[in-house]
């Protein structure tokens, strides 16, 4: 009943002007998943360590040194973590972009006054932090910490040079966008990557409405048609459904080689509770058992 609700509200508000900002609000004020917690918060700033980590182990240059690197993040979400880490780890030119205009001072806010605690890095030098206002998010983003925030813009269409960006990433963000809509980012992404550049990508392949109702199984959405699920699919949270094999196939078309994939491999409940959901026949008949379990995946890439 739970998940149903919030499907319902997220249609509606998928649908109205302005639904991004109300979903917002009660995101805040309702179901209170904003601010994000000191968990969340601590597994985006590892996601963002282990994107530069990323970066230095397997960079084609062997350039051992951040510090100056440019970076390019689609769906950098309300409260731009990963790019406050990048921004503390001192890169010279962070690039955010969403499809939507999602940033919210408030948020960017609480995380600056939380982060630098939280940041183990020994190289992090402890400089002052500089409010952000609602009034000036832009120009306060750039001028204090290198964050150059891009919204409401395309990441498959960005306005970036040629070869400018040493570091492509994402986190649980792949997931959001439509099959086309990736091909076309992965596109741009070898477009602005510098020779030696990585992409570094966090992608969940779970059903997230698992994540609110603790009855359905990480592979609930695999029962679906595709026109039932358009209508279990609200725009605000959306999913594509695509498996490891469908990434692995995208990187590989856009002209990607794949340094390093790390994939969160199912447990054996998670097998059992596999084999006994009446698939779609789509996916039962499109990709092996193994090809549907995987969870999840970490991937690094180069040009």
């Amino acid at each position: 009943m739970k998940v149903f609700i919030k499907r319902q509200i997220q249609n509606i508000l998928s649908r109205v002007p302005g639904g991004e900002r109300v979903n917002l609000w009660m995101q805040m004020n309702i179901t209170k998943g904003l601010p994000v917690s000191d968990d969340i918060l601590a597994s985006k700033i590892e996601a963002g360590k282990i994107h530069l980590e990323n970066y230095l182990k397997y960079n084609k240059e062997n350039n051992k040194n951040i510090s100056g690197l440019s970076s390019f993040e689609f769906g950098a979400g309300y409260d731009l973590i990963v790019p406050y880490v990048f921004s503390f780890m001192k890169l010279s030119n962070i690039y955010c972009v969403d499809i939507k205009n999602k940033a919210s001072a408030y948020l960017l806010n609480d995380a600056l006054k939380r982060l630098p605690a939280m940041l183990s890095y020994h190289e992090v030098k402890k400089t002052g932090l500089y409010e952000i206002t609602h009034k000036n998010l832009i120009s306060d983003l750039k001028k204090n910490y290198n964050i150059h925030y891009m919204a409401p813009m395309d990441a498959g269409n960005t306005n970036l040079r040629d070869e400018s960006i040493d570091l492509v990433v994402s986190n649980a963000t792949l997931e959001h966008i439509p099959k086309d809509s990736i091909k076309a980012i992965l596109k741009e992404s070898y477009r602005i990557l510098k020779p030696g550049g990585i992409l570094s990508h966090a992608i969940d392949y779970k059903d997230h409405w698992a994540y609110i109702d603790s009855n359905l199984s990480y592979y609930n959405f695999l029962k679906y048609s595709d026109q039932i699920w358009k209508y279990k699919n609200p725009s605000l949270n959306y999913q594509n459904r695509l498996r490891h094999r469908d990434y692995i196939d995208l990187f590989k078309s856009a002209g990607f080689q794949i340094k390093f994939a790390n994939p969160d491999n199912p447990t054996e409940k998670d097998k059992f509770t596999l084999r006994n959901l009446k698939i779609n026949d789509y996916f039962r008949s499109n990709y092996t058992f193994d090809e549907l379990s995987v969870l999840g995946c970490f991937f690094v890439l180069t040009k």
